[in-house]
């Protein structure tokens, strides 16, 4: 809630509810789920296929609604791919180093269970 409080100054809409921005968020749900399912043709379009590119839709929109500068900026449709394609390029990125980091503290587990296993043995 105060991310949203927080967004809702930054884009100069502070005395809005959260109901002012519902239809203009529906609308870019319902753009960005048209972009993915283009992107997604050549797959099978069956109910879980478009149950998870909804469900993509709404947390890419809502991750494009909190980093926003403006109201503006958050609907400019002319961006809307290119803005798309620098949050799933973070996205990845983070996932990779979340990945790297785990790798990391599960091989120094591994390394951890075989000094103790040595240290046993002596």
């Amino acid at each position: 809630m105060k991310l949203l409080l927080e967004t809702k100054r930054k884009m100069g809409y502070e005395n809005k509810s959260v109901s002012d921005f519902t239809p203009i968020r529906r609308g870019m749900i319902k753009v960005i789920y048209a972009l993915l399912k283009k992107k997604a043709g050549s797959y099978d379009s069956g109910r879980v296929l478009n149950e998870d590119l909804l469900h993509m839709a709404k947390g890419l929109e809502a991750s494009l609604f909190q980093i926003s500068p403006s109201l503006r900026a958050y609907d400019d449709k002319s961006t809307l791919e290119c803005r798309l394609h620098l949050l799933a390029v973070y996205v990845a990125t983070k996932r990779r180093e979340c990945e790297t980091s785990r790798k990391h503290e599960n091989d120094q587990r591994v390394d951890d269970i075989m000094n103790i296993e040595k240290l046993q043995l002596r």
